[in-house]
Parts: C-alpha cells; structure tokens; sequence
C-alpha cells in the first residue's frame, strides 16, 4: 500500500513536471482552439440567424433559387464585412505594438546613452553624444530631454584651468577680438555643444540653459542661442561667428576677446558683461547693456534703441554706429577713439544722456549726427573732411592731448571740458 501510493506521488508529480515544462505549448494550443472554436462561432452566426435577420421579408418572400442566391449574397457581404473589421482591429494591434516597441528601444537607447555620458572614457562620452543626437532628430517627443541632458553635460564640465585671463588690450585701438588663447574645450564638450548648436528647429517648452558654463575658446559658429539662458557664462574667445543671441540672458556673463560678427545681439540682456576686445555682431538694437566693460570692442552697425549706460568704452570702435535713440547715460566713452553717430535720417536724436565730457576724444566729422543738445564745435576732435576718416592723421593730436594731460597732472590743473581741436584736410 505505502509502495502503491509513493508510485503515485512520483507520478503526479512527473505529471506536473511535464505539465509545467509544456505549459506555453499547451497554452498556445488552449488559444489557438479556443480561435478555432470562435471563428467557427462567429461564421455559424454570420450565415446563419444573423444572415436571416440581415435579409429581412424580402429574402425571406423568395423562393428557390432565387431566395438561395440571395442569401449567398447577404452571406458573402456579412463575410466580407467581418474580414474588413478583423483585418483593421489586427491594424490597431500591430500600430500599438511597434509604438510600444519602439518606445521600449527609445528608453533602452536613452538609458545607455546617460550611461555613455557618465564613461570616464573620452570616446565613450563623444559616442553619448552622437547617439543622444539620433534619437533627438528621430523622436519630437525626446526633443527636449535630449536637448536639457546635453546642457546639464555642458553645465557640469568643471573647466578650463589655467586659462589665462590676465591680457591687457592691445595698446591700439581697432585690434579687437584678435588676440586668442591656445587653450581648447574638451573634445565630448564641443562634440555637446556642436549638436545643440544644429538640433532640428522645433518649439521648445523650456530655454536652453547654460547658465555657468565655461566655453571658453569654443567654436559655437550659428549657434541658436535664442532665449537662450547665458547668465554668467565664460565665452571668452568664444568664436560665435553668425550666432543668434536673440533675446538671450548674459547676465554677468563674460565675452571677452569673442568673435560675433554677422551674428545678432539684438534684445539681448546684458547687464555687467564682460566685452572687453570683443567683436560685436552688427545687430545690436535695442540690447540691454548696462553696467558693461566694453573696453576696445569694436561694434556693429547698428545699436539703435540701444541701452549702453554706464558702461566703459575705453578704446571701443563705433565707427559709422547706428546711435539713434541709444540711452548713452554715465557711460564713459572719453578713450573712444572712433567716429559715432551716422543715422539713416538726419532728424534722429542719436543718442540719450551723452555729454560732452564723455565725448571729448571722440573723433567726429560733417556727417556725424550728434544730440540736439550738443554743439559740435565744442565736442571731441572735430574732422574736416568727408568720407573715410584717416586715423593716421589724428595720431599726432591724440599724442597732444595725452601729453597735455600728462603735464596738467603735474601742475594739478585738470584739463578743460569740452575742448576741440579741427584738422584741416
């Protein structure tokens, strides 16, 4: 007896063994009956009671072979119409299915590339890059994460060491922007910034964020800074040929010795900048610069609407200068060596808040349009002639002026406000 029934406890369980080891064919097999059985349900229902009812009395008053071709009929279009709503609900299934397979392989994809990005392997981190590129160009739905994820890598780079930022500017006026510094961004660093800069042009929820970054010396040529979020920023020697500063926040953010030109600062905010030697774009209305060191920049065309107050000018270049309605309040524009103010109509009001003071040693001729609260005859060093100014010729009475200031801080006496020289052609 206790033989008779361990025999059947092994047996039971090399039954459930079996069983379980067979359970997923045994399943498919239950389903696929089950699928059997169902279709063969629904098709008895189809040509049956349901083909009957479909007919109505008017296949039903027929007789013969007419009322048998008329229910084929009824049958065939009932068939036709049930192959049609299984063929699209099938269409559903596969849509649902490879979107949520291709999601799944986006969030794969995504993951491994955060994983790349934290390598302590550079060419590990540079293929991060690259890839998060892929799935921002493939997915709109990623756009932004990919584009936050790639601006937090930038952010965290804890940058340059060492980089020389004890240069004076260059004891001649007009050299800006041509003194730069050999020391170059990390190779998965500019690979970061190089894909942000070309990502697809879509609507961005949220502003690029680079607040703090260090780009330093980084090639950042078209980039899209547009609203961009740029407050305290190290863009010394940054190379931002053609880029869009366009209502971009560079609060306190430094740009000196940076190239941008053919690009646009237009609206841009830009309280305590650093632009010392920097190279502007020509675009520069209405930009919000107060409070900025633009010692030896060399500006653009236009700065009309501009807001340049109290702002250092030491050694800038504004030849041939847009100025119409620039706020030039407390600004310091006395080392400025270059020719201000030519608008497009003579009636404008160049300028806000200039002096005289500050315009003392400010070279202007006929065609510089100057406040209507300025006479000309007693501001800066008055040209004669017309047309390109020759700056050679005005060394001379620069080096006069230097020495006469030189000699006055002797005596202590200060040199007298509002003095002109003319130069005669």
């Amino acid at each position: 007896m206790k033989r008779l029934r361990s025999w059947k406890r092994r047996l039971t369980a090399k039954v459930v063994a079996q069983l379980s080891r067979h359970r997923n064919f045994i399943l498919r097999a239950l389903l696929l009956v089950a699928a059997c059985v169902g279709v063969a349900l629904v098709v008895f229902v189809i040509i049956g009671p349901l083909a009957r009812i479909v007919g109505g009395d008017v296949v039903r008053s027929l007789a013969g072979k007419e009322h048998a071709d008329a229910m084929n009929s009824v049958r065939q279009t009932l068939l036709q119409t049930a192959a049609g709503i299984v063929a699209l609900v099938a269409l559903v299934v596969t849509v649902s299915t490879y979107r949520l397979s291709r999601r799944g392989q986006l969030t794969d994809r995504y993951l491994k590339v955060v994983a790349l990005l934290a390598s302590e392997k550079m060419h590990e981190r540079i293929g991060g890059v690259f890839a998060a590129e892929q799935i921002m160009v493939e997915s709109e739905k990623d756009h932004q994460t990919i584009v936050e994820v790639l601006s937090s890598f930038v952010r965290e780079w804890p940058g340059h060491e060492g980089y020389p930022d004890d240069r004076e500017l260059p004891k001649f006026w007009g050299l800006a922007g041509r003194r730069k510094s050999d020391v170059k961004l990390p190779a998965d660093v500019q690979a970061a910034l190089t894909v942000l800069g070309r990502r697809p042009a879509r609507l961005e929820v949220r502003a690029l964020d680079l607040t703090g970054a260090d780009l330093r010396n980084a090639n950042l040529r078209e980039f899209n800074f547009r609203n961009a979020s740029l407050v305290r920023a190290m863009l010394d020697d940054a190379d931002l040929f053609g880029a869009d500063l366009t209502w971009a926040n560079l609060h306190d953010a430094s740009l000196a010795y940076a190239d941008l030109r053919m690009g646009t600062l237009r609206h841009a905010y830009m309280v305590g900048c650093t632009l010392r030697g920097a190279w502007l774009p020509p675009d520069m209305r209405d930009v919000y610069l107060v409070g900025s060191d633009c010692s030896g920049a060399n500006f653009g065309e236009n700065l009309e609407g501009a807001q340049i107050n109290d702002c250092c000018l030491d050694r800038a270049n504004l030849l041939g200068c847009n100025l119409a309605n620039t706020g030039f309040a407390t600004t310091d524009a006395r080392n400025t060596l270059f020719a201000l103010g030519r608008t497009a109509d003579p009636n404008d009001i160049p300028a806000r808040g200039m002096t005289a003071a500050q315009l003392e040693r400010v070279a202007i001729n006929s065609s510089t349009v100057l406040p209507y609260y300025l006479d000309p005859s007693s501001v800066g060093i008055l040209v004669e002639e017309e047309g390109p100014l020759d700056w050679g010729s005005l060394d001379p009475i620069f080096n006069r002026i230097d020495d006469s200031e030189a000699e006055g801080a002797e005596v202590g006496e200060g040199r007298g406000e509002g003095a002109s020289v003319e130069v005669a052609d």
